[in-house]
């Protein structure tokens, strides 16, 4: 929509009209652009939105835009001030985008990754959660298995460092965890055979399977 310098409505399209459920965008010309906020809303568009947008030419953000029937939606809106050719301030434009379907997306995006913790915590396996070449979280079966004893300090071991220095193929562990790593985010998983060694210097053959996951981001589950 577009307002002119007393925040009086005097350009409105159908979407625009769609969401604040009147019946046309004419229904909205004449209208004070407060309207379409609650109060909270309205005392920091005049207060903080609207002068900035003015001085700077450009305001961004979050806001709730609030319907005819009561109805608050969450928004992202972009307010562009336009002045004219002496610098005075004439009108604002407002483009509005719906992001409902993004909120609610982001909401199951973080119970999925609730769930995921839950159980990732809760396992009898040992399992680390790796990223920017190290470990970045396990659960407690990682810490028996492995003999340390605090998360802490287990965290603080490279991987490759939770290995003897070759494994039995007589090449360098490191090198071989590199490798195993780049397949893992090249092929979305990679399982592999691997010579271990617990906090105090006991070795055991384990059964690794490095999965990538996205926890908002790109980690390897091992």
């Amino acid at each position: 929509y577009i307002a002119n310098k007393n925040g009086n409505i005097t350009y409105a399209n159908e979407k625009i009209a769609e969401l604040v459920e009147e019946h046309s965008p004419e229904n909205m010309h004449g209208k004070n652009l407060a309207t379409y906020y609650l109060d909270d809303a309205r005392r920091e568009l005049a207060k903080i939105i609207l002068p900035e947008a003015i001085e700077r030419g450009q305001w961004a953000g979050e806001l709730d835009i609030l319907s005819i029937n009561g109805r608050a939606t969450k928004t992202i809106q972009n307010l562009l001030a336009v002045k004219d050719e002496d610098g005075e301030f004439v009108c604002i434009g407002n483009m509005v985008i719906d992001v409902t379907k993004f909120k609610k997306a982001e909401k199951a995006l973080v119970d999925s990754e609730k769930k995921f913790m839950d159980v990732f915590y809760a396992s009898k396996d040992a399992i680390f959660l790796f990223e920017n070449n190290k470990y970045v979280d396990c659960n407690d079966a990682a810490i028996r298995m492995f003999g340390y004893k605090s998360k802490e300090k287990i965290l603080s071991v490279l991987p490759a460092e939770m290995a003897p220095e070759k494994q039995p193929d007589e090449r360098n562990s490191f090198k071989e965890w590199d490798e195993a790593v780049a397949l893992a985010f090249e092929r979305g998983s990679h399982n592999f055979e691997w010579m271990s060694k617990t906090a105090d210097g006991n070795i055991f053959s384990a059964e690794i399977t490095l999965t990538q996951i996205l926890l908002g981001r790109r980690v390897i589950y091992a």
